[in-house]
């Protein structure tokens, strides 16, 4: 990525260890890691990623999680008004917007 001059923003080289602290900490790094997958590179470390995620981050506290991601959906939808029939609907972030359907 630096060879194409490209910006790396934070997280972007983070240790699994760090990940996995990060993740444990912030429900929106949580939420973004569940969804990692793997690109491209060393297959074998994003495999121990993944392990160790489902095993220090996920496993027995899957209940706490949707009750975090409720809230956050919520609170998301009352910023933006509590339901989609408003003049001017927040297409991605209302109530019924595109982050509803991911």
């Amino acid at each position: 990525m630096w060879d194409l001059k490209l910006k790396v923003g934070q997280g972007g080289t983070r240790s699994v260890g760090d990940c996995l602290r990060h993740a444990n900490e912030e429900r929106q790094a949580k939420t973004a890691l569940i969804e990692a997958r793997f690109l491209t590179g060393d297959r074998a470390a994003f495999d121990d990623f993944r392990a160790r995620f489902d095993a220090e981050c996920i496993r027995g506290r899957e209940k706490e999680f949707l009750r975090h991601r409720q809230e956050d959906l919520a609170a998301r939808h009352e910023k933006h008004g509590g339901t989609p029939f408003v003049q001017e609907p927040h297409v991605k972030n209302g109530c019924g917007g595109l982050r509803d359907y991911q």
